[in-house]
């Protein structure tokens, strides 16, 4: 299940008028994107003829949160796209993201269980390897 956030809409003025990255929102979204994905998983109708999918999706919960729009946010923040200080702050962005979207599958985990296929695998911290 794929989704992605739209990084342009968090931009805002700050007190001063000046363009800076909402990061309260970004977390609200990030977090409620994560939350949707996961959901989707549980409500997808799978081809009944051809209940592997299903099964697969199922047993690891694979959910895909990406951006978009991250050129327009930077050019609303003055920065220039492709420059060092570009690089830095989409690896920043990103950083962000997948912090939070990791944050909320773990809450969801605890609340839900975890998927059918974490022990052994690579978030499994009992895990030998």
């Amino acid at each position: 299940c794929l989704g992605s956030i739209n990084l342009a809409k968090h931009v805002a003025l700050d007190a001063d008028d000046e363009p800076v990255v909402d990061w309260a929102l970004l977390e609200r979204t990030v977090r409620e994107s994560t939350s949707f994905l996961d959901n989707v998983v549980s409500a997808n109708a799978y081809v009944p003829a051809v209940p592997e999918v299903a099964e697969a999706a199922y047993r690891a919960r694979r959910i895909g949160l990406g951006i978009m729009g991250l050129g327009d946010m930077m050019y609303k923040l003055g920065i220039r796209y492709g420059s060092e200080n570009g690089q830095e702050f989409a690896a920043q962005i990103m950083e962000f993201v997948r912090f939070h979207s990791m944050q909320r599958s773990v809450e969801l985990a605890e609340a839900r269980g975890p998927f059918l296929a974490f022990a052994g695998s690579i978030y499994d911290k009992d895990a030998e390897g």
